[in-house]
């Protein structure tokens, strides 16, 4: 800047250090007049980088219910699922019973044989415990059939209407109710976060 002064034609001598010092003094900000300025654009700076965060924080808890859940239900298609597809195509009333068995093995394991999964009214096609009793009547059934062919066919096509009759929401029992609530109010709180973070960004 002291060239500027220099090459406009004024006289760079020390009788006029005094006056050079008194024009930066004035005309530089001072560091509170920067301090000033900084602080009235942080507040929402600071809404700005709350709200990204938020979103970022909510699309990897979305991402880990996501696994989460596709973990469960994969648990459940191969301890309890694949045994009632065998289970309803069995050949043999032999291995339908072997297969139920199993089947209810899981639920009885994993304490799936009462409550209901029902979110917001409690049905009784919800019911664990109508549904661990209807399993547990079509194998004593099954095992009561006498030697007959035509009785043991006949029993055998049954077999899928009453395996596949399972309550919705099972998988993720006893969180069915959390992990409904839970999956809205991420969504929810994604998009809050999203439009609050476009209407401050600095």
């Amino acid at each position: 800047m002291l060239r500027t002064f220099c090459s406009t034609g004024f006289t760079c001598d020390p009788e006029n250090s005094f006056f050079l010092i008194d024009y930066f003094v004035s005309n530089v900000p001072s560091t509170q007049q920067r301090g000033a300025s900084n602080m009235a654009k942080s507040p929402k700076e600071t809404i700005f980088y709350v709200s990204l965060f938020s979103t970022i924080a909510f699309f990897v808890s979305m991402v880990l219910i996501g696994i989460t859940m596709l973990t469960i239900e994969h648990r459940m298609n191969v301890n309890f699922d694949s045994h009632l597809r065998v289970a309803s195509h069995a050949s043999t009333v032999v291995m339908a019973v072997d297969e139920l068995q199993l089947a209810m093995g899981y639920l009885e394991e994993h304490k799936l044989t009462e409550g209901n999964t029902g979110i917001f009214w409690k049905t009784n096609d919800k019911d664990l415990g109508i549904y661990h009793q209807k399993l547990m009547d079509e194998i004593q059934h099954l095992e009561s059939l006498s030697e007959d062919p035509k009785e043991q066919d006949l029993a055998l096509t049954r077999v899928s209407e009453v395996v596949y009759s399972y309550p919705s929401g099972i998988s993720f029992y006893p969180y069915t109710k959390l992990s409904f609530i839970s999956f809205i109010l991420s969504i929810v709180l994604l998009l809050l976060s999203v439009v609050v973070a476009i209407i401050t960004e600095p």
